[in-house]
């Protein structure tokens, strides 16, 4: 029997990850046609997921009411005055375009720009000149002056106002360590660090100012607040129909997984050893020495359990009872859930203690329709990232090192982050015989020959 896994390993908060992490680029780089546009379908995004008021979308610290009703398209968001869109066939004179194949013309990109910074400066000079001193009233314009100036340095290289014949440049002052404060004053007063600074604080910024994640009590978990958990919904519907149009049924498997389960497959056993957490006891008591609980003594399981890092080894046990016959096959099931891996080095959506995802596990009859269904599974992925996201990917093998504990192939969709790197989001695997043997999975052909294990046995 030859079975295929069609899943997104981490792929669908990475996807709507890298999605915010894309669109939040537009506040440094707006003159992409594909990301205004990406932006334009985020807006209408947000509208259908939660129908809240304009200005909630614009103002970070400020959440509309999930009961408001929606507002008019057309009052959208505010958008940056856009340049035309160009061309695709670029010139000497065309800007970089994030890799999406579309791109304006420098000469009219760095003039819009300009224009920009000039309007905002002139009003900052008119309302002082008007006597207008307070800190409150100037800062917003003055913020709005410097993330211009610093998208025309991140543009062109060159610092919008150079310095002086004689005068030496500034030296780039040092980021203060961010700390996070619940105080709404210092919500109101938080700075994007610049991308060209520090991308990785940069990101993070990001997805806190939109209000996507906040820290968690439980070191290298997050939580997902209501922003970010709305684009997750939004995209799981997406997802969930397409998988259910290839014959694929949701069902749910538990969250804990005997130890014993995991080491039937040596691959499989070997690549999640480090990351697993184990439970070992089942009650609490009071601590003799007064400090508290422990783990009542009394209260040990026979046999610990896994927290679900994957659900391999518990669905195929299941699949073992569920198919005796060809008939029961192909057998499609998917489940969203949590998994738990217990990360060192951690980032919000890209990499977390627990995670959210789906997994999706097949099996077939022979090893062309396990894999075709892997590679199915990898199209509606890239299927998902480009055609709703907007976010362009290649799609691949990953080498023999990469590929997922215990598949015969891994089949990957990679997408562009604007520094340079390739960002994982969503993989499909080809498991073989690997699990079906682990579990004793076999069945009956039509020919009244039971097949499993590698090879026929024979007829009942």
């Amino acid at each position: 029997m030859a079975a295929s896994a069609s899943r997104g390993l981490r792929g669908i908060l990475s996807v709507s990850l890298f999605f915010s992490l894309k669109l939040s680029a537009l506040a440094f780089n707006p003159y992409c046609p594909s990301m205004m546009r990406a932006k334009l379908l985020m807006g209408n995004l947000r509208y259908s997921m939660l129908a809240s008021a304009p200005r909630a979308v614009q103002l970070p610290g400020r959440q509309g009411s999930l009961t408001q009703p929606a507002s008019a398209p057309s009052r959208l968001t505010r958008m940056p005055r856009l340049v035309r869109f160009a061309s695709t066939e670029k010139g000497p004179d065309v800007t970089e375009d994030c890799g999406c194949g579309e791109a304006a013309s420098m000469e009219e990109v760095k003039k819009s720009l300009k224009e920009e910074i000039e309007q905002v400066a002139n009003k900052i000079k008119q309302m002082k000149a008007d006597g207008i001193k307070d800190k409150d009233v100037l800062q917003p314009d003055i913020d709005q002056l410097l993330s211009l100036k610093a998208r025309w340095e991140t543009l062109t290289g060159q610092p919008f106002d150079p310095p002086k014949p004689g005068q030496k440049p500034k030296k780039a002052e040092k980021q203060p360590e961010k700390k996070q404060s619940n105080d709404s004053n210092d919500r109101e007063n938080f700075v994007i660090t610049p991308r060209s600074t520090d991308y990785s604080q940069w990101y993070q910024d990001v997805i806190q100012a939109a209000q996507m994640v906040d820290q968690s009590p439980v070191k290298g978990c997050m939580v997902i607040r209501p922003w970010g958990m709305a684009v997750w919904d939004e995209l799981k519907d997406e997802l969930n129909r397409r998988i259910k149009e290839t014959g694929t049924q949701n069902a749910y498997f538990p969250l804990f997984i005997p130890m014993s389960f995991l080491s039937k497959e040596a691959e499989h056993v070997e690549g999640f050893a480090k990351e697993c957490a184990v439970v070992t006891h089942h009650r609490l008591c009071a601590d003799p020495s007064g400090k508290g609980l422990m783990a009542d003594p009394g209260a040990k399981l026979e046999e610990p359990l896994i927290v679900r890092p994957t659900s391999e080894t518990i669905i195929w046990d299941m699949f073992r009872k569920w198919i005796s016959s060809y008939r029961d096959l192909p057998l499609k099931v998917n489940q969203w859930a949590n998994v738990v891996r217990w990360e060192l080095r951690t980032r919000p959506f890209l990499r977390s203690a627990e995670f959210l995802w789906q997994e999706g596990h097949t099996a077939h009859a022979s090893k062309e329709e396990a894999d075709g269904c892997a590679r199915e599974m990898l199209d509606v992925y890239a299927e998902v990232a480009e055609g709703i996201l907007a976010i362009p990917v290649v799609k691949g093998t990953k080498s023999p090192s990469e590929r997922f504990a215990g598949a015969d192939e891994t089949y990957t969709i990679e997408a562009l982050m604007q520094n340079g790197w390739a960002l994982q989001s969503g993989t499909s695997h080809f498991l073989g015989q690997n699990f079906a043997k682990a579990f004793d999975v076999r069945f009956q052909n039509a020919d009244q020959v039971i097949e499993g294990r590698g090879g026929r046995e024979g007829k009942e």
